[in-house]
């Protein structure tokens, strides 16, 4: 029941267009409840009297009311397409924004590929439920309730014949539909499997190939590949017995009636033509039976996306800072006696340094001594197990730090560059910068040049990753969107990894001339970049071992 309510709250939105598919629905099955009584009429009157014209004009009413009927049928559909699609986009819509309030340390325990196969798959199935449950049963329920109330003015003994069996299939679908959702989830576990090999294998292509290991990845995958074949045949062959047995059901309750009505008309107690029309009419009940039975599977698969997609909206996880302060920053950093770890396993052990408005400071140190780590936390992706980080001498607790980040600009030591062009890769969140704007920050970061040698210059696109650039171009784009917006703190891990000399002597000036005046910490390796800073830091296993500003700095216990 849960998750019919989290279906119920979904569809509030588009409360009016439900009501109009029912109205539509009520006038189609109406259009369809004279069936019966004209059929019988034919039969019991029209034919015996040899009434050729009125059987000629009987029969076009009957073809014009199932036209109507069929009409009204379209349009409710429509209306329910509308309505379900304009609840299925607020659906994604709140997934989405979802996922991008969960904090970080949320997302590393993560599974992505799975966590992706949530959102895109299961609301898709959600997409297939919702139009099935109100576009194709909802209907097709009222149809059958007014076509079936319409049978009290042919034979009330017959009705009750054929109400007796529905009991029978509400057990029928009851004792199966908790096997079908057994194995949805089950499927739905292998095709988010599938879905993470299939994710992983795109952006790990180039490291497979140069491992030589297509067939190892190959053979997983095949595995993963049968493991889902033999869920989607179990679920798919439950299902159409599950249809079967309905039919059968439906099929007894035929046969019921015929032999029964067939008795009847013997004793004369019913007319040839109450028979038939009663036929008439049972035939068009189980065809909104059989479209009906026909949508078991996606709602029952539909039904665990949906649950699976509100315990994604439901998932209570704070986020590391939950102020709201808003500060003009002018680049001033403190972190004061930081200690963090992924886990179990420390990174930084009682870390303290300050960065003054203006200031270039460089941070070196061998690989894995929690450099990497510390922007995170600058950045308030993480929140430090012990020790404060400080802007403008403002606790992280108080700011908000969504807000704090729009005045840093960062390069991570791996710059990510998605499809699309490289001026839009530049001006990404920098929704109002201009032309020029875009061609300052490129001359800045020494991405100009690259940039005027690609085959459209900055309308080129780029690819997925930035796929169709070199490591050094990527770099520099990534760079250049660091600077938009002239940020008075510049966060920049390895800017020169894939860098010449010359062209890092040429970033080096470039960013010690910034007119605005940034304070820039350089995380580096590389000695021309770190004597270009005016105070140079040294970390080892997490912990700051030397200040070249003060001298006086002795390693940390």
């Amino acid at each position: 029941m849960r998750t019919w309510r989290s279906f119920a709250r979904l569809l509030e939105g588009s409360r009016r267009l439900l009501a109009l598919s029912v109205g539509v629905a009520a006038v189609q099955s109406l259009s369809l409840v004279p069936f019966g009584l004209l059929v019988r009429h034919v039969f019991d009157s029209v034919i015996p009297h040899r009434d050729k014209g009125q059987l000629v004009l009987l029969g076009a009413l009957l073809l014009v009311l199932y036209l109507v009927a069929a009409g009204l049928g379209l349009f409710s559909r429509y209306v329910v397409l509308t309505a379900t699609k304009r609840a299925v986009d607020r659906l994604r819509n709140d997934v989405i924004a979802r996922m991008r309030t969960l904090p970080r340390a949320w997302l590393d325990r993560t599974d992505l590929g799975s966590l992706h196969s949530t959102v895109v798959e299961d609301s898709q199935r959600v997409d297939v439920m919702a139009n099935a449950v109100l576009g194709q049963v909802l209907p097709a329920m009222v149809v059958s309730a007014a076509l079936l109330g319409s049978l009290v003015f042919i034979d009330l003994r017959l009705l009750l014949v054929l109400l007796a069996v529905i009991p029978v299939l509400l057990v029928v679908s009851r004792l199966l539909a908790e096997r079908v959702r057994r194995l949805a989830r089950k499927f739905q576990g292998s095709f988010d499997t599938f879905s993470s090999r299939v994710l992983r294998n795109l952006r790990m292509v180039t490291t497979i190939r140069a491992q030589v290991a297509e067939s190892t990845e190959l053979a997983a995958g095949a595995a993963e590949i049968d493991e889902l074949s033999r869920d989607g045949v179990r679920m798919a062959w439950l299902a159409q017995a599950q249809a079967v047995m309905q039919g059968a059901t439906s099929a007894i309750a035929g046969m019921l009636v015929l032999v029964l009505g067939g008795l009847a008309v013997i004793s004369h107690k019913l007319s040839t033509g109450d028979l038939l029309s009663f036929f008439t009419v049972l035939a068009l009940v189980r065809g909104q039976a059989t479209v009906a039975v026909s949508f078991f599977p996606q709602i029952v698969v539909g039904r665990e996306a949906l649950a699976r997609l509100a315990r994604l909206l439901a998932i209570e996880e704070p986020q590391p800072y939950a102020g709201r302060r808003r500060i003009e920053f002018s680049g001033a950093l403190s972190v004061e006696d930081v200690s963090f770890g992924y886990g179990a396993t420390p990174v930084l052990h009682e870390l303290s340094l300050t960065i003054e408005p203006g200031e270039h400071v460089a941070l070196k140190g061998p690989n894995g001594m929690g450099k990497s780590t510390l922007v995170a936390l600058m950045l308030g992706l993480y929140r430090p197990d012990a020790g404060k980080l400080l802007a403008d001498g403002a606790p992280y607790d108080e700011l908000d730090v969504r807000d704090l980040r729009r005045s840093m600009g960062v390069l991570l030591q791996d710059p990510i560059l998605f499809r699309g062009s490289v001026r839009d890769n530049i001006a990404y969140g920098a929704r109002a910068a201009g032309d020029e704007d875009v061609a300052a920050a490129a001359r800045t970061a020494t991405a100009d040049e690259v940039i005027d040698q690609l085959p459209h210059g900055y309308l080129t696109e780029v690819g997925d990753d930035g796929g169709q650039l070199s490591s050094g171009q990527r770099q520099r784009i990534a760079l250049a969107r660091a600077l938009m917006g002239r940020p008075p703190l510049l966060i920049l891990d390895e800017p020169t990894s894939h860098l010449d000399e010359p062209t890092t002597v040429r970033l080096t000036q470039n960013l010690a001339a910034l007119p605005w005046e940034p304070a820039v910490l350089l995380i580096t390796h590389d000695p021309l970049v770190a004597t270009s800073a005016g105070r140079i830091l040294e970390m080892r296993d997490g912990r700051l071992v030397a200040d070249t500003a003060s001298r006086e700095l002795a390693p940390q216990a």
